[in-house]
This record gives C-alpha cells, structure tokens and sequence, in this order.
C-alpha cells in the first residue's frame, strides 16, 4: 500500500512526529560538542525536512523546532539560523520548479514582495522583543 507524501495525510504528520521524538530519545545533550548520535539525528532530520521543503515549502518551523530540540538554541538564534538552510531549500527548489516550467512568476513576484515586507516586521519584532514573546506568536 501506498501512503503519499502529502502535509495533510495524518501518516506523514505522525511519522515525523514519532521519528524526532524517537531520534530526541536516543540523542543525549551533551555541553560541549556533537556527539555522534547528536549527528546522525541531525543530518536525518535535515534529510526529511529538505525532502518536505523542496515537495511542499514550509519548512520553517520544522527546522525551528529541530534546533531548540537537539541544540539546545534559543528561538531567536533558532530562526535566525533558520533562514540559511531555508535559502538554500528555496534556491534549488526554484531552480528545479522554473526548470520544469511549474511557476507562475507573476503571481510569484507578488507574493515575494508582499513576503518581503512580513518578513522584516517579523523579524524585527522577535529580535526587539523577549523570546517567550516571540514563543507565544508562534
């Protein structure tokens, strides 16, 4: 039987909802330094969640999650490193989509100038206030 790779489906959400809580069990948080299992953990959880940024988008907060989970990070260096990775999930998911002629720049244009705007209020606002503030927006 075939379950699809589909946000939505309850199979997908479960199975990367059991898969980092089985992968924060076996990782142990040490002070100094990734251990090897710390490691392991991470390069499969960045595997799945490139695999669901280049399908879907949104990955975002999956990532978020991934970094105060196993590192230890606060939201606001969380987010902030966030936004490396999702660059380069962007970048070659639009290379790939534009490639096969799957955008709609118009409308693309739009949206990312509207995002643009968001974006630098959101971050504005999480770095000016505390990060239990920033915690409860999301």
């Amino acid at each position: 039987m075939f379950v699809s790779l589909n946000a939505t489906n309850p199979f997908f959400s479960w199975g990367f909802s059991l898969t980092i809580s089985f992968l924060k069990k076996i990782v142990k948080r040490k002070k100094k330094g990734l251990s090897y299992g710390k490691k392991f953990a991470a390069i499969l959880c960045y595997f799945i969640i490139g695999g669901i940024g280049g399908a879907f988008g949104g990955q975002g907060v999956l990532l978020v999650y991934t970094l105060t989970s196993f590192f230890g990070m606060n939201f606001i260096v969380a987010a902030g490193t966030r936004v490396i990775v999702s660059f380069f999930i962007t970048t070659i998911s639009l290379i790939i989509y534009s490639n096969a002629g799957a955008v709609h720049w118009q409308y693309g244009i739009i949206l990312a100038i509207a995002s643009l705007f968001g974006t630098y209020f959101g971050a504005i606002y999480s770095i000016t206030y505390s990060v239990p503030n920033c915690r409860d927006l999301v």
